[in-house]
């Protein structure tokens, strides 16, 4: 995986506001295993969308 498709598959990571809570939508796995082999933190890359 080259370093732009790693980018563009953390990209996908959404922070979603539900009522007064912002809550992580679900890691798709095709980003979560690779977020762990490089041992970073996903949270770190959330896309804010509106509710």
């Amino acid at each position: 995986m080259s370093v732009k498709d790693a980018l563009l598959q953390l990209s996908k990571i959404y922070l979603a506001d539900v009522g007064d809570r912002t809550i992580m939508a679900e890691i798709p796995k095709k980003v979560r295993e690779p977020a762990e082999t490089l041992d970073l933190k996903p949270e770190l890359f959330p896309e804010k969308i509106p509710s």
